[in-house]
């Protein structure tokens, strides 16, 4: 079984933090289950920035999807993932920068930013975070 280490979700805030390139973001990379492994809020995020980074995480890898497409999929359907939103005991967040880590099919984890300039430099950045992702 594959997992995901500290030093793995180290280096993926890392590469998130290189790609804002000193844009404010917070950077939350949870497990599987949706589990917290590791965070980093630069200087000049916000506390809600906080929350939403760990929300799109969450969001992220207890779907298998990106929280982009789970966001567009809302709009055709906004009862509908209401109703999940209401039900799910975690903190479901539909906006953009929020992306799973897939290793042969299977769920790992998954990274989300969110930061003061806004969906763009959050996407880019989980982004670069899921390219540094090194399964064990």
């Amino acid at each position: 079984m594959t997992g995901l280490r500290l030093e793995s979700a180290r280096a993926m805030i890392s590469a998130a933090c290189r790609r804002a390139a000193g844009n404010p973001i917070a950077v939350a990379i949870v497990d599987a289950a949706g589990n917290l492994v590791a965070f980093e809020r630069s200087d000049g995020a916000t506390p809600i920035n906080v929350r939403a980074a760990i929300g799109k995480a969450y969001t992220a890898a207890v779907t298998a999807r990106e929280t982009e497409e789970l966001m567009e999929r809302a709009k055709e359907n906004p009862l509908a993932w209401q109703s999940v939103m209401t039900k799910d005991p975690g903190p479901f967040t539909l906006a953009r920068g929020g992306v799973p880590l897939i290793n042969n099919g299977e769920v790992i984890g998954a990274v989300g930013v969110s930061g003061r300039g806004g969906g763009d430099i959050e996407v880019i950045c989980a982004q670069a975070a899921r390219s540094a992702f090194a399964p064990t």
